[in-house]
């Protein structure tokens, strides 16, 4: 939250206790990895980081490692069309 600051006079960023959690990308792709590589339940993950629900850690599977396999897909494709007009 923003806030102006009396004494400085000037604006400045103040951290607001609000409940949830803010996850970034490396966050969210370990997470999505650790779920996928353990074999626990979903309902786990969602207490130990205090997710909404288990759509939001399917979401991140979906996006991250369906990516992930989505560019070796095109790599292997690329490579293919790359041998094939060599010959």
């Amino acid at each position: 939250m923003i806030d102006f600051n009396e004494r400085e006079r000037c604006y400045e960023y103040v951290e607001v206790e609000t409940g949830k959690y803010v996850f970034d990308e490396t966050d969210k792709m370990a997470i999505a990895r650790e779920y996928h590589e353990s074999g626990r339940p979903a309902s786990e993950f969602v207490s130990k980081y205090h997710l909404s629900g288990a759509v939001v850690l399917y979401g991140w599977l979906d996006k991250y490692l369906n990516q992930k396999e989505e560019r070796k897909t095109e790599e292997m494709l690329e490579k293919s069309m790359g041998q094939a007009r060599r010959i």
